[in-house]
């Protein structure tokens, strides 16, 4: 079984470095094949868990609302009603490797390359996928030998039991793109390349967040897994809790009240057919209930066994506190956790790879972990359900997939999300602004909760609410929010501005800082995970719509030719998004030779396009409008080359 130590939730792909003991494939195995059934992971009702099915009746609303979420397909089964993509009879080459997709039936197949240096192909039925929203990652059985299994954690008696492993397949659809891309090109790291298979992944690590109720049930002496969830995907009871009782007593004794909302309303009473409401409970066991998933936390050694053969035993309504196999991630100031010190995974900067140096986390999926840091929570009563509703309101005009990108409440993509407790700037924003009340600089998030944690290819909105500090940036790397919308501005001038709005005291800055825009600094001269951050800057509309985007053209073609994939795909991203594109043929898994080629023909296009281009020597454009490249050329060599992983 793997050994692993710190888990964090979202999308868990590159939460962990492991390796793993792998079983050759059995002929016997390739000639008789086993049942999908036998070796797909099973969904058992178990522990008081009974299904999202037997909430439907009662809860009809909740439930369609639920079955709309990208939580229900968190995990799913590879059928056609379930994909973004069309699989039948596909034959597509993904970085010079071929994969041919194809139908047995009801069953799904991939034909794919035996290793990564091998013509040879062999073929794999799919077993189940996960990802619906931005990405559908597939994992494939693992064709090993079937080895006998000891009663450990079931009860086969000795004879040869499941094996429910499964393998990962070395490529994804980018649903937001609709395109295959290489496995380890969805994520942010250095050129560490993981192994194809992945194997034993999912049964270990992803199932924790991607289903409710998992079990690994790895067997040690014969190295099977008899994996089992009470159901694929993020269903009801994991918010709710086990139904069971409730559904028991509701069913058998007609005295109750049968009426929903009545249920619904007791919240976390005593009663033996109650069940938890996330939205009756106090803030911090109401936000923990998320935070289940959306954390980054520590498991101690003496729990794997009962981790690996009952789970997590956590239920919603409880604290933490209450369960020491749960210990949240905290690494910064006095709640910094000295622990942390003896938990780092072999192979990562721990932990940088979750974390900017001041403790704010920077990597998307962990939520939890910036609300408990904020001041809202802390002094406040603010949780998830403070902006978020898992279940879309009666009167709310939005369609359900409107609704299920983010989940957020009415008004809750806006200020009112602020508002609705800091009343006092509600009749006039901007006196605490100092900006145009409809402008981008009057929407509180901007500001409070800007584009600095990383994702999905991505940047995203920091769950730790703060305010903007030019020292935090000195010190983290983290860029400034209001260097995110005046991408065009240095952080001199940032810092101005804050000293005569806010009395901030002004930092002593290097002549860079004074003299170029924050953001071409990070493109050009940041670590990757501050390159992969400013590429995807200049592609949001917001900054775009502030600060001209003419001048971003050399700044997004340095950023292509980054050595890292995901970078390069970020920036292409956002160079698409920019008035008047020439044809290009780029193509990111391209030879870094072939990159370069095209982009230096882009580069000669751009330079050409304008000649009366107003020079702009913060963004490099000099006095006869051309890119000044010689400073660009000093920013690169300055560049940080620290590897990064960042680990989703």
């Amino acid at each position: 079984m793997i050994v692993w130590l710190i888990v964090g939730a979202g999308l868990c792909l590159g939460c962990l470095m492991i390796c793993l003991r792998e079983r050759p494939s059995s002929q016997a195995d390739a000639t008789v094949q086993t049942p999908l059934d036998e070796i797909r992971p099973r969904e058992v009702a178990a522990d008081g868990f009974v299904g999202s099915g037997k909430c439907r009746s009662c809860h009809s609303r909740e439930h369609e609302t639920w079955h709309a979420s990208f939580h229900r397909t968190m995990t799913q089964r590879v059928e056609p009603e379930n994909l973004k993509v069309n699989l039948d009879n596909l034959q597509i080459s993904v970085a010079g490797r071929r994969f041919r997709f194809h139908r047995d039936g009801d069953t799904y197949l991939v034909d794919l390359p035996k290793s990564r240096s091998s013509a040879e192909t062999e073929s794999r039925r799919l077993v189940l996928m996960t990802g619906s929203h931005h990405m559908h990652i597939f994992w494939h059985e693992a064709n090993r030998v079937r080895l006998p299994q000891t009663v450990s954690v079931s009860n086969s008696g000795g004879d040869a039991g499941p094996d429910r492993m499964l393998q990962m397949l070395p490529i994804v659809y980018d649903i937001t793109r609709q395109r295959w891309i290489p496995r380890h090109s969805a994520f942010l790291r250095d050129d560490f390349v993981p192994n194809d298979a992945e194997g034993g992944r999912w049964n270990d690590i992803c199932l924790r967040c991607h289903t409710t109720h998992p079990r690994s049930r790895w067997d040690e002496p014969s190295d099977n897994y008899d994996t089992q969830v009470a159901e694929f995907g993020i269903s009801c009871e994991a918010c709710h809790g086990p139904g069971s009782q409730h559904v028991t007593t509701i069913q058998t004794r007609p005295e109750m009240p049968l009426n929903p909302v009545a249920i619904a309303e007791t919240g976390n009473q005593t009663a033996d057919w109650q069940i938890v409401n996330p939205a009756k409970l106090d803030h911090r066991r109401s936000a923990q209930i998320c935070g289940q998933c959306h954390s980054h936390f520590l498991l101690r050694r003496e729990d794997l066994d009962l981790l690996n053969a009952s789970g997590f035993p956590f239920r919603p309504g409880e604290r933490f506190a209450d369960r020491s196999i749960r210990h949240l991630v905290r690494v910064a100031g006095e709640s910094a956790d000295p622990a942390i010190n003896e938990f780092q995974p072999t192979g990562t900067d721990f932990p940088q790879a979750y974390f900017w140096s001041d403790g704010m986390i920077r990597i998307s999926g962990r939520e939890f972990n910036g609300l408990v840091e904020s001041p809202c929570f802390q002094r406040g009563t603010m949780s998830c359900l403070s902006c978020h509703r898992l279940h879309r309101s009666a009167d709310d005009a939005r369609t359900l997939a409107d609704w299920a990108s983010d989940q957020l409440d009415i008004g809750m993509a806006g200020n009112h999300a602020c508002l609705q407790c800091h009343q006092q700037f509600k009749e006039n924003v901007t006196s605490h602004t100092h900006h145009a009340v409809e402008s981008s600089g009057s929407d509180c998030m901007n500001c409070h909760m800007p584009y600095t944690t990383y994702g999905l290819l991505k940047a995203i909105r920091s769950h730790q609410i703060s305010s903007p500090q030019v020292t935090a940036t000195l010190q983290t790397g983290r860029p400034l929010a209001c260097n995110q919308c005046h991408l065009d501005r240095t952080l001199q001038w940032s810092a101005g501005h804050l000293a005569d709005w806010f009395g901030h005291e002004l930092p002593e800055l290097s002549p860079e800082r004074k003299k170029i825009a924050d953001s071409v600094l990070q493109a050009l001269a940041g670590d990757a995970g501050q390159r992969a951050l400013a590429a995807w800057s200049f592609g949001w509309p917001v900054a775009q719509a502030t600060s001209g985007t003419d001048w971003m053209v050399p700044s997004l073609l340095t950023l292509m030719g980054d050595p890292y994939d995901a970078v390069r795909q970020i920036a292409e991203r956002s160079l698409s998004t920019l008035p008047s594109q020439p044809e290009r043929s780029y193509e990111f898994t391209a030879t870094a030779e072939t990159r370069t080629r095209e982009l230096s023909r882009l580069l000669e296009l751009w330079e050409n396009a304008d000649p009366v281009r107003t020079p702009n020597p913060a963004v490099l454009i000099g006095p006869a409008g051309g890119l000044q490249g010689g400073v660009v050329n000093e920013l690169l060599q300055a560049r940080d080359h620290r590897p990064v992983r960042l680990l989703e």
